[in-house]
């Protein structure tokens, strides 16, 4: 998950964009998620790209 404004969880800051590593309760993530203070993580455009040449290199063969 990915902080979209400032927030505090489990003691630990995290900035817009940042990636949340503490765990949050279901609840917590309910609200934010519904507010829109976070959002799920997006695939790296790198990561897509290296599946997406395994994936050709795979059925060329």
């Amino acid at each position: 998950m990915i902080a979209k404004i400032k927030l505090t969880v489990a003691g630990k800051t995290y900035s817009p964009g940042e990636k949340i590593t503490g765990k949050l309760n279901k609840a917590d993530e309910v609200f934010l998620r519904r507010e829109g203070y976070i959002e799920d993580e997006k695939p790296s455009k790198e990561a897509a790209i290296s599946k997406n040449t395994m994936d050709n290199k795979e059925t060329a063969n």
